[in-house]
């Protein structure tokens, strides 16, 4: 999870979302669809390669407080490497640039309160099946993000999100700021850190201590907050085909791995 960059990685292919389904009953309503941008770019790290992700969503509302749903990546790129492996039971798995994650929101007003279970299919390996929460080995990541997002009188948006559980034994820390400029064009700037450097535990005996990387946010080896997601997003909507296409621009930089990505997205 790495976004931002100061220098244009070229303008990749255009994102294409399309709904599939959307309906409500009551105090519920549904909906899902799928999402192809041109790169996937998340908090100023690049996690698909240098090719379109495809993204399918599903999710359901409840009494328009409450929302449980799911979300995956599948990137097309060439470009990561690939995990591929049979254990003893049979087990495969393989993957490139993909993710799979669930989650529940729920929020009052301007504030909300996200759990997300982050799952990485490619990077989890063979001891960590999706099925597979054992704190220790797990290939999860629980994060909890608590998010603002202004009101009319002052646009300021805010996300403040915490790895509190699994893989990440960093329990790194997330905190992004936005601001709309102008009409359609939005700013925001985020910053990554660890909040456990070590850990140490008792091993047949003998303390065996742990050090964490400043490496789930940023650069490797690296402490305390990096500015790690620092961008401009421009959005407008033109009429193409009878009806109306939202597209949109971004361009990120990463300044802790001076990184910099350009990518584009049309909406079906």
């Amino acid at each position: 999870m790495k976004q931002l960059r100061l220098l244009l990685a070229g303008l990749a292919i255009f994102a294409t979302t399309a709904t599939f389904a959307q309906e409500s009953a009551g105090l519920f309503s549904a909906s899902a669809g799928v999402d192809l941008f041109s790169r996937y770019v998340w908090r100023g790290t690049n996690l698909g390669g240098n090719a379109p992700s495809v993204q399918p969503y599903g999710a359901v509302t409840i009494a328009d407080v409450v929302e449980v749903g799911a979300w995956a990546a599948y990137s097309t790129s060439t470009g990561f490497e690939s995990i591929s492996f049979t254990d003893d039971d049979g087990l495969e798995a393989s993957g490139v640039g993909s993710e799979f994650d669930t989650y529940i929101s729920g929020g009052v007003g301007p504030v909300a309160l996200t759990i997300t279970d982050y799952y990485f299919p490619a990077a989890s390996g063979k001891d960590k099946a999706y099925g597979n929460y054992d704190e220790e080995t797990t290939g999860h990541t629980l994060e909890a993000a608590l998010s603002y997002g202004g009101v009319e009188s002052l646009p300021l948006s805010a996300l403040v999100a915490y790895n509190f559980w699994g893989a990440d034994k960093s329990k790194a820390l997330y905190v992004e700021l936005g601001y709309p400029v102008a009409e359609g064009i939005d700013v925001f700037v985020g910053a990554g850190a660890n909040t456990v450097d070590e850990e140490t535990e008792e091993i047949a005996g003998v303390d065996v201590t742990t050090k964490y990387d400043n490496s789930f946010y940023g650069r490797p080896g690296s402490e305390g907050f990096q500015v790690v997601n620092v961008g401009v997003t421009a959005s407008r909507n033109i009429e193409a085909f009878g009806g109306t296409l939202p597209l949109s621009l971004s361009f990120v930089l990463n300044p802790a791995t001076e990184s910099v990505y350009a990518f584009a997205g049309v909406s079906f």
